[in-house]
This record gives structure tokens, C-alpha cells and sequence, in this order.
């Protein structure tokens, strides 16, 4: 087995960002007001914006313009209502993922219509291979069983060419880039394996309980970590917390991009 090169990034290394008391993020890499120094806190390779974001009920994100991105947020609690300039609009809940491909521009909201409970989602960002694309909307609400004890492929990609970077021909989003997006809930004890290739790396966060990935690092809540191939994870569920899963994960996998 290949040895395993990795970079942890701690919940506590996260930036917390609170505004206006409706909304608490942490920030992963630098968003809005925050310019770390360190130039791995800024992108790993397309990825450059993952953020934890709690809203607090009737608030959220009112219309605004993006352009040239390919955006997705994944539910992890309460329930997520996307709006758009071209006539979108939908109500999302835990586990469920929308995807958008701000592409040549387009104004959009993200708003928790809920009275009572909060939203927690994480949004992610992309850099698409071509820019000036036409702008998409995607959702899709996977059936728990479909990612519990499990990794589930919620999102792949295309080349530049417009092929598709995998033969699975039932992803349900694919988006402009060559990345695959993993997501599993899993009981204490329970595991995941997946074969990172050579000229690959891969971002794991952990929003929901514990894991621990090939005896070697072990991610709280929150944490994540940079990985890179070749070499075969072996991700197991540590957390015991009461009303939670033994592990939450999402894994963003791409073509290797940096040196370790």
C-alpha cells in the first residue's frame, strides 16, 4: 500500500465569519473579507471556495450576480430554497444537492424560508474549464440509503471537450471541469474505500461526526484534509455523538494540480 500524504486542516484552523447574526460561516479558503497569507488556503487545484454556512430562519443570501463559476451546496440540515434570473426555483433538504453553472451571468438567491429552524449547507465553488458557458441549473434528492455505509458519486465532470470524465452514465450532475463529488453517511465503525490515482488529489471534509483515514489522521467535526495519490483510502466512522452519524463526509476529487 502506498503511503499516505496528507495535509490536515483542523475545525479550529477555519475562519468563522458572522454576519448580521442571520448567518455563521467557516470558511475553508479565502471568501469575502478573509485573505490568509498561506497560498494553501486559497485554492487546491479548481477548488478555491467550500464553505460551513448555518442561516438563521427567514434570512439568507438575497439576489446577487455570479459569473463564471460552477456552484453547488449540499444540505445538511433544515431546508435550502434557490432562486434565479431564469425562472428556477426550489426548495432543498438534508442530503439533497443543487447545482448551478453561473456561466456568462446570472443573479440568484439561497434563503432559509423556514420559521423556525436553521439551514446548514455546504457551498462549494469550481473554476469551470471555459468561461462565458450557458447558464445551468440541477438539483438532486438521493435516497439515504444511497450514501449510508457508502460512497455515493453525487457529482462528476467534463472535459474541456465536453466528454464526460467517467463512464457512469447515472451521475445526476456533471459539472464544467474534470472533478467527482463523494458523499456518505456512516454508522460508528463502518468504512469506505476508494483508489486515489497517481495524478489525482482529493479535499475530505467531515461537517457530521468523526473518521479516521488509513490509521493516520483522524478528522473531527468540521476538519478536513488534502490528499493525495496514488494510494488506497481506507475512511473509517469514529464518532459515538447521540443523534448523529458515526460520519458525514464529502469528497472533492480532481486531477493533482500541487505539489504535497
Amino acid at each position: 500500500m502506498a503511503k499516505l500524504i496528507f495535509e490536515k486542516i483542523g475545525a479550529n484552523d477555519l475562519h468563522i465569519s458572522r454576519v448580521g447574526g442571520w448567518l455563521e460561516s467557516r470558511f475553508h479558503f479565502r471568501f469575502a473579507n478573509w485573505r490568509p497569507q498561506d497560498p494553501k488556503r486559497r485554492s487546491f487545484g479548481k477548488l478555491h471556495v467550500l464553505n460551513d454556512d448555518i442561516v438563521e430562519p427567514k434570512n439568507g443570501f438575497g439576489f446577487h450576480p455570479h459569473q463564471n463559476q460552477e456552484i453547488f451546496s449540499y444540505i445538511l440540515r433544515g431546508h435550502l430554497t434557490h432562486e434565479d434570473s431564469e425562472g428556477n426555483k426550489e426548495t432543498l433538504t438534508r442530503g439533497h444537492v443543487q447545482y448551478m453553472s453561473a456561466g456568462a451571468g446570472v443573479w440568484h438567491s439561497e434563503l432559509n424560508n423556514n420559521h423556525k429552524e436553521q439551514c446548514r449547507f455546504l457551498q462549494t465553488w469550481i473554476k469551470p474549464n471555459k468561461v462565458n458557458l450557458a447558464v445551468q441549473y440541477g438539483s438532486y434528492s438521493p435516497k439515504y440509503e444511497d450514501r449510508h455505509n457508502q460512497l455515493f458519486t453525487m457529482i462528476s465532470g467534463q472535459y474541456a471537450d465536453g466528454k464526460a470524465n467517467s463512464d457512469d452514465d447515472k451521475v445526476p450532475i456533471r459539472l464544467h471541469q474534470d472533478v467527482n463529488v463523494y458523499v456518505s453517511e456512516m454508522d460508528h465503525g463502518k468504512s469506505v474505500r476508494y483508489q486515489l490515482g497517481e495524478d489525482r488529489q482529493a479535499y475530505l471534509v467531515c461537517p457530521e461526526g468523526s473518521v479516521q483515514v488509513n490509521g493516520q489522521v483522524e478528522l473531527e467535526t468540521r476538519a478536513a484534509v488534502r490528499l493525495f495519490g496514488p494510494v488506497d483510502l481506507h475512511i473509517v466512522a469514529k464518532g459515538t455523538e447521540k443523534d448523529e452519524p458515526g460520519a458525514h463526509i464529502m469528497m472533492i476529487e480532481m486531477k493533482k494540480a500541487v505539489k504535497p
